[in-house]
């Protein structure tokens, strides 16, 4: 018996069974939108994929918006130079963009909606 049947894009579904296994196969065609399971959420928690960010892509955003200085002296006072360096791409869900952005937006004075046309700039296509 079948209890979920969680569609993607891809066209694979995850079928989870009353007795607990998981199987991924072909789906049937769904108008379900693509979900993205947290492992900290249970069963019935589910939400979209957070988004994937271009760090090239943020810092033409940056620049454009002309805060890419300021944004740059605050990760190396903040001691974070390093991990935007090594980074190739930056997760919504990540605790240190979090949290940075939280306190950008206070040092800086940027508007939520400046903030996400930023944000919208530099996300790359969901898979």
């Amino acid at each position: 018996m079948i209890e979920k049947n969680i569609y993607s894009k891809s066209g694979m579904a995850i079928i989870r069974s009353t007795t607990g296994r998981a199987v991924i196969g072909p789906a049937a065609p769904s108008p379900m939108p693509e979900v993205y399971v947290s492992p900290e959420a249970d069963e019935t928690q589910y939400s979209e994929a957070p988004r994937v960010f271009s760090k090239r892509r943020i810092f033409r955003a940056l620049l454009d918006a002309g805060i890419w200085e300021q944004v740059k002296a605050y990760m190396e006072t903040a001691g974070v130079w390093e991990d935007w360096q090594y980074a190739t791409t930056l997760d919504e869900d990540d605790p240190l963009l979090v949290s940075a952005i939280g306190k950008l937006q206070r040092e800086i004075g940027l508007s939520p909606d400046d903030l996400e046309r930023i944000l919208a700039a530099a996300a790359l296509p969901q898979t």
